[in-house]
């Protein structure tokens, strides 16, 4: 397997990632036995960066990476996301506080590597699909300032 540093984070990740829709039911059923299976044959590989959301599967996925990766941890790097609603935003500190805490728990974790914002960012708030304004995102009191 070849590694490459992740941006400016330092980190040597795999060139090849495990997107973790598949183990979250994303493309259709699987068993836990077979989800976690497929996150241990991949670690087996020298997959190292494992990518999930608590959308797939309804925190499906990252239940079956925790397990998968149960004893190994230290060894992989974990990326995971937070999805808001508009409105979330009044109280952005305490549903991403939830939302990260709940994700640990289901990792079987106390920390992770990368956490990604879910949502798409267009020039102003769309309700349609909970796409945020880049002063949502990036303005006083927004995601980033929150996150930090």
């Amino acid at each position: 397997m070849d590694y490459r540093v992740l941006g400016r984070t330092g980190l040597q990740v795999s060139v090849m990632g495990f997107g973790g829709g598949g183990i979250g039911g994303v493309w259709g059923a699987t068993t836990d036995r077979e989800c976690v299976l497929a996150v241990q044959r991949a670690l087996q590989l020298g997959i190292n960066f494992f990518d999930v959301a608590p959308s797939y599967g309804n925190g499906k996925a990252e239940e079956n990476l925790g397990a998968g990766l149960k004893g190994q941890r230290h060894q992989v790097y974990v990326a995971t996301k937070v999805r808001l609603r508009h409105e979330d935003l009044p109280d952005l500190a305490m549903v991403l506080s939830a939302s990260v805490e709940r994700s640990l728990q289901l990792l079987q974790t106390d920390y992770v590597e990368l956490l990604q914002l879910h949502n798409r960012v267009r020039n102003s708030r769309l309700a349609a699909d909970n796409s945020l304004a880049p002063e949502d995102v990036l303005g006083p009191g927004g995601v980033l300032e929150v996150l930090q």
